[in-house]
């Protein structure tokens, strides 16, 4: 049986959880003290809607409380649990029992991924809540977020209700900024990460209002992975005339190049200098030389720093 089970970052270990102990340096007892605030969270939540109730101090746990489980945010064992006796005290105040919790990181993996993205998201939508309030902003539409959100991770969904829920918290993020576009970038499909097709990426931007505000980064890595035949003159033609068809080029709005550690397919997400890697020289000759590509940001992730003049020197000599 593992000590702990956290995903929260791209930097799990062995590109699927860390079981043992973080690689940010998060400690089990942590990790469980932080999903446990996360269940009473839940909560407080089911508790405050099913009495029809939401009070300016409830508002203020549910984003504050999301915001400490952000990973590297608080590793204060004291201040976690001391926090969550708060959220328990408020949910007591609304009488009868505490609801059933769904057990986070159980179940179908496309299940707990869509949760997982769910929930993750909120938590950044939190972290941001909560710098706004300390300026004297609130949103009475945000602070409602996390009363709907809380509550449909806590409830059983299709992939398709879960997507259609994801794509909501953006159509919210988008109609509460200015000048601001949301843009998907499609995984590795490591551990149960969705988003690593084509297909799953246009269900969301298809639920998006404003297409204006929506796009995608395509990360070479994470494509090649996700079983995309970067590699070859006929697989790179084929991907890209799929994402055409699925997506269309009109919502790239950026790539991530970088060359691949493991074979095609893997769903590991773990990057390599280019050239370096599986994936070769030849696909960002590929994308140099399509004038498809042109106009839009390329940006550079390869792991090695030194060789990043190099390889920038390089991909401008592939421009004809």
């Amino acid at each position: 049986m593992s000590d702990m089970f956290c995903f929260q970052c791209q930097q799990t270990a062995g590109n699927k959880c860390c079981v043992s102990v973080g690689v940010c340096g998060k400690q089990p007892d942590t990790a469980a003290l932080q999903d446990e605030l996360v269940y009473e969270l839940i909560r407080l939540a089911e508790a405050a809607a099913a009495a029809g109730q939401r009070t300016q101090i409830v508002d203020r746990l549910l984003m504050d409380g999301l915001f400490i489980t952000l990973t590297n945010v608080n590793f204060d064992n004291q201040a976690i649990a001391e926090f969550t006796e708060r959220v328990r005290a408020e949910r007591e105040k609304f009488g009868g029992k505490p609801c059933a919790v769904v057990e986070l990181w159980k179940g179908d993996t496309d299940t707990v991924s869509l949760r997982s993205t769910l929930l993750f998201g909120m938590k950044g939508m939190a972290a941001y809540a909560h710098h706004a309030m300390n300026l004297g902003y609130t949103d009475d539409e945000v602070s409602a977020w996390f009363y709907k959100g809380l509550c449909a991770v806590n409830r059983p969904h299709s992939v398709e209700e879960w997507l259609a829920l994801i794509a909501e918290s953006i159509n919210l993020t988008l109609d509460k900024t200015r000048g601001v576009t949301a843009v998907i970038e499609n995984t590795a499909g490591q551990g149960s990460n969705l988003g690593y097709t084509f297909e799953q990426i246009a269900y969301i931007i298809d639920r998006v209002e404003d297409k204006s505000r929506v796009g995608v980064c395509i990360d070479t890595c994470h494509s090649f992975a996700a079983g995309y035949d970067l590699a070859s003159t006929g697989g790179f033609t084929e991907t890209f005339e799929h994402f055409d068809n699925v997506i269309g080029f009109k919502y790239l709005r950026g790539m991530h190049l970088n060359d691949a550690k493991k074979e095609l397919g893997s769903r590991v997400d773990r990057h390599d200098s280019l050239g370096k890697g599986t994936l070769g020289i030849e696909p960002f000759k590929w994308i140099m030389e399509d004038e498809r590509f042109d106009g839009i940001p390329l940006i550079l992730e390869t792991p090695d720093e030194a060789l990043w003049p190099e390889e920038i020197r390089m991909l401008k000599g592939f421009v004809k």
